[in-house]
Parts: structure tokens; C-alpha cells; sequence
């Protein structure tokens, strides 16, 4: 399984242009590293809880199964063996 982007629609003559890109490029490299923050801190600048204190943002995590992620190893364990114990209870 494969994902192909076209951007057929969007780059090129009377589309997005080099310059367009170039004339935002600051706020581009600004995002990047702020989805590059998040990605390893769960940090993002506003992002606020119900009671309004800093919340992180985890769901980034959740493809990568490593020690510290949402998803850990341990963590899997624990739901497979949820899992089995009801199996065939429900």
C-alpha cells in the first residue's frame, strides 16, 4: 500500500508559485518545527486544557510503539490480555 500525493491542481502556472512559497517560507519552517516540537514533546503553543493549564498534544504517538509513547510495548501487553480476558465473556 503506497500513498500518492497529486499536487497536479496546486503548483504551476496561475497556481501556488515559487514565490508564493518563497514569500511565506519563515512561517513555513516556523510550523514545521513546531509539528517537529510537538511530535517529540507533546507541547503546543496554546493548547489549553478544560480548566485552562497547558495540555499536551499526544496522538502524534500513537503509530510508533517505543518505551514513553502512549503506545508502549507494555502498554499493547496490557491491552492484549484485556482483550483475551474478555474474549469470551461479551
Amino acid at each position: 500500500m503506497s500513498l500518492t500525493f497529486d499536487y497536479t491542481n496546486l503548483y504551476g502556472p496561475d497556481k501556488i508559485s515559487d514565490a508564493d512559497i518563497a514569500a511565506i517560507a519563515d512561517k513555513i519552517t516556523a510550523a514545521h518545527a513546531a509539528i517537529q516540537k510537538m511530535r517529540a514533546t507533546g507541547e503546543v503553543r496554546g493548547h489549553l486544557s478544560k480548566d485552562g493549564e497547558p495540555e499536551k498534544v499526544l496522538f502524534t504517538q500513537l503509530p510508533y510503539v517505543e518505551e514513553g509513547n502512549l503506545n508502549s510495548p507494555a502498554s499493547i501487553r496490557r491491552l492484549k490480555d484485556f482483550g483475551r480476558s474478555l474474549r469470551y465473556k461479551v
